[in-house]
């Protein structure tokens, strides 16, 4: 896998393809998260990459081969909580959580290492939450 634009596109595909889920790409920007409308919020997801750095492992950098580099991929999600319902959505926001890591870690022609979840109430009934990974892949130089 290469360029950067590719990996966040691996990854947004892999969240999409999850069967039965109805997870959607936010129609804002990874820092606008959260702004979508109510009613399309639910199963609403973003992926960002603030950061790639050069991997210790590739000391050459040569611009025929391109640069090993180790990105972060923060994806936002956002999962509703009913009312009437809350105990049970929030095991349900468990399993979509557990469901969207599963997609990241299945990408195949990757090495990814998933680093961290959290989640967070947020507005109107909803659960903010964020998987962060790693995902090793060649930046073309040239």
């Amino acid at each position: 896998m290469t360029d950067t634009s590719t990996v966040r596109a691996a990854v947004t595909a892999a969240i999409t393809a999850i069967t039965g889920a109805g997870w959607t790409v936010s129609r804002f920007s990874p820092d606008q998260f959260g702004k979508d409308t109510d009613r399309i919020m639910h199963h609403a997801f973003v992926v960002a990459i603030p950061e790639s750095t050069p991997h210790a492992r590739d000391g050459r950098q040569r611009v025929s081969e391109g640069l090993l580099v180790e990105s972060t991929v923060d994806v936002s999600w956002a999962h509703r909580l009913r009312g009437d319902a809350q105990a049970a959505d929030y095991d349900a926001m468990l399993d979509a959580e557990q469901s969207i890591v599963g997609a990241i870690r299945a990408i195949s022609d990757a090495h990814v290492l998933i680093v961290g979840m959290s989640r967070r109430a947020g507005p109107e009934g909803f659960i903010l939450g964020s998987v962060r990974a790693k995902i090793l892949h060649r930046y073309a130089l040239a």
